[in-house]
């Protein structure tokens, strides 16, 4: 380009007012290029390019120019943590952060909004709802409708994956509920809804920390088999706060009443400390719905029955494990029951005899008949090698008198045939294995 062009390309920036570029021609016209009035840094000015170069300088690269902004700066700012889409904005006090804008995170964050508010997808092209982000934001880009769509589409895939990893890594039970509908258009829909508690041990810690609870006396749950590890982590957690945690008893869940009976003995000297101190204790303990304060004989009572319960606290845990096999177990925590029963019938203890009688009639409900008891039960024995089929009929001659021994050892010896028969001909071509198939499906 000659000096012509040079002369142009200032003459451009004198003569236009929307676009001002401040420049200056260079000395030498021979040359297409101007120089910043700021810094003085050469820019290239080409008849094809114009003062863009020059602008792009100036607005993002000058150092010396006060108004430059640089998109790689953040900007400080008032903002809620944690700002994220799990957790959303803390409705506390906010934090002074450096921040800086993102087209990605303002448009999966649009999305969510619709979402949450239940909104419809047309809402980001009604003209009052872009003038306000306009206004707000000119930076940013207001998507259409259906490029909406497929962000919520996009952040419905990612939030279902985390769902899934964690179910997976956590193996929650989950409890299902189904609702089924029908739209205005007469369509039918059916809606799978899965429900679970997530980790309950550390938000309730967590809790207890923010609100300064330090000492902790009871812990009540509606299941306390099921709770054994959240209990577990909340003693040892609090205990590190040197705490203590008692356990309240629920009366449907029977197992309760050995975990609160273990956690009140060490608290034998509060609760006598209480019955002395404490008016409203005696009051309510002493009331229609309670059998009065605890004396020393109760407390002699507690320690005897401490060893009795966890057997039963100890075969219950060991019959509902979901990692391991159990089936061969069952016999030996059922009679084991039953044995345990039977001892203490003779007790010299007229209260620890009267409550082995009532336990003993409801045993035997279950286990006295051996025409109502399921032989597998008793297969199991038989295929676990430490065992075989001469400990069982031992066993049967130990716990049954005649003729219920006999009856029940036949009824082994019955269904072990039947099923050495159906799995001795793997075709099942073999009468006797469709026979033994018949008599097997009545257990």
């Amino acid at each position: 380009m000659d000096s012509g062009a040079a002369r142009d390309c200032v003459v451009k920036e004198v003569s236009s007012s929307a676009v001002s570029a401040p420049m200056a021609s260079t000395k030498d016209k021979s040359k297409s290029e101007a120089a910043c009035i700021y810094c003085n840094v050469i820019i290239k000015c080409t008849s094809k390019s114009g003062t863009s170069g020059m602008h792009s300088h100036i607005e993002r690269y000058c150092k010396k120019n006060l108004e430059t902004k640089d998109k790689r700066q953040r900007t400080l700012a008032f903002i809620n943590e944690p700002l994220n889409l799990e957790e959303g904005s803390n409705s506390g006090s906010p934090s002074l952060l450096a921040w800086q804008f993102d087209q990605k995170t303002g448009r999966r964050y649009l999305a969510r909004m619709i979402i949450l508010d239940e909104m419809l997808f047309k809402t980001v092209e009604h003209r009052g709802f872009r003038d306000f982000l306009n206004v707000l934001q000119p930076k940013f880009k207001i998507s259409s409708w259906f490029t909406i769509v497929n962000d919520i589409l996009e952040l419905y895939i990612s939030e279902r994956d985390k769902l899934k990893s964690y179910l997976k890594r956590s193996a929650q039970r989950v409890c299902l509920t189904i609702d089924i509908w029908t739209s205005r258009q007469n369509l039918s829909y059916m809606c799978l809804i899965g429900h679970f508690i997530d980790v309950i041990g550390k938000p309730v810690e967590r809790l207890l920390l923010e609100w300064g609870i330090n000492k902790v006396l009871t812990l009540a749950v509606d299941n306390a088999s099921s709770n054994d590890l959240r209990i577990m982590y909340l003693k040892e957690m609090i205990n590190s706060w040197k705490g203590s945690l008692a356990v309240l008893n629920v009366d449907t869940r029977w197992n309760s009443t050995f975990l609160m009976l273990q956690s009140a003995v060490p608290f034998q000297q509060a609760f006598e400390r209480l019955k002395e101190k404490d008016s409203r204790y005696r009051a309510e303990m002493t009331d229609d719905k309670h059998w009065g304060l605890p004396t020393d004989e109760d407390w002699d009572n507690t320690h005897n029955l401490l060893p009795f319960l966890k057997y039963f606290y100890d075969a219950t845990l060991r019959a509902s494990g979901s990692h391991y096999v159990t089936t061969n177990d069952y016999f030996h925590m059922v009679y084991g029951i039953g044995i345990k029963i039977n001892s203490h019938i003779s007790s010299e203890d007229s209260s620890f005899k009267e409550m082995a009688i009532r336990m003993k009639k409801e045993h035997d409900k279950y286990w006295a008949n051996v025409t109502k008891i399921n032989p597998l039960l008793f297969v199991a024995l038989v295929l676990d090698p430490r065992y075989k089929l001469e400990y069982v009929n031992f066993a049967i001659d130990e716990i049954y008198e005649e003729p219920k021994n006999k009856e029940l050892r036949a009824r082994v010896r019955e269904v072990l045939d039947s099923l050495f028969a159906y799995y001795s001909d793997v075709d099942g071509k073999n009468d006797d294995s469709s026979k033994g198939s018949a008599f097997l499906q009545s257990y």
